[in-house]
């Protein structure tokens, strides 16, 4: 299910499917909408001064958290051309091709954030580093990934194409990720699953996801992980 990890073959997945991109995250505005939702509560507004988000895509979930300044970034030429110009009534945005590793260098940041990227790239605690290295101490971290639980039902929905194509990734743990944070001295002050509904099944998504990040046995069951931390002052 899941293709050989490469940079090269990652960036083309994404630049094929910039142009579209928009339009298919609006058919599973369920999902989406929730990710929006859990970076908006996870960000506080003291750490909205400047922010970067690692993968930015075409910059929906930077503009939501609506920061003073913020750095998109990603690899992918075609999604940066697409977040200038849908972005281009907010100024106080930039998007650039960077990769994240190269990031520190445009910091510090008050915020770093990064949705669904860790699982498309050859070293994710590499990534789960360079978000660290750009946050300024005392600034908050928030990362997400898709929950491997759900790699079975994710392929055959993209089979029955009710999702965008994965392309090249190999899913991770959450756990994993927030033990890789607390290796670097951060504080983790949250981690879990949310959205147990990733499409818009019989109209009843927003509201059984809600119910289930409730119920502790569904805790880990959710399909977006995500795990919130702050840099170690």
């Amino acid at each position: 299910m899941a293709a050989p990890l490469d940079t090269d073959a990652t960036r083309a997945h994404w630049d094929d499917l910039a142009s579209g991109y928009d339009a298919a995250k609006a058919r599973n505005d369920v999902y989406y909408g929730t990710l929006k939702r859990l970076l908006q509560e996870a960000v506080p507004d003291d750490a909205r001064g400047h922010v970067l988000e690692v993968g930015c895509g075409t910059g929906q979930l930077l503009a939501a958290l609506a920061p003073t300044r913020g750095l998109g970034i990603d690899i992918s030429p075609g999604m940066i051309d697409r977040a200038r110009a849908r972005q281009a009534p907010h100024p106080e945005l930039v998007f650039d091709v960077l990769d994240a590793t190269d990031a520190a260098a445009r910091g510090p940041f008050d915020a770093v954030v990064s949705a669904d990227v860790l699982e498309h790239v050859p070293d994710w605690s590499a990534v789960v580093d360079a978000c660290v290295d750009a946050c300024r101490p005392g600034g908050t971290i928030v990362l997400t990934t898709p929950n491997p639980l759900w790699t079975l039902p994710l392929w055959i929905l993209e089979k029955a194409r009710l999702k965008m194509p994965e392309g090249p990734h190999a899913f991770v743990s959450i756990r994993r990720v927030a033990a890789r944070l607390r290796e670097r001295g951060c504080a983790v002050r949250r981690v879990g699953t949310h959205a147990m509904i990733p499409a818009r099944l019989l109209g009843l998504g927003p509201t059984v996801s809600r119910l289930a990040a409730d119920l502790p046995l569904l805790r880990w069951a959710g399909v977006i992980q995500m795990v919130v931390a702050t840099r170690p002052h």
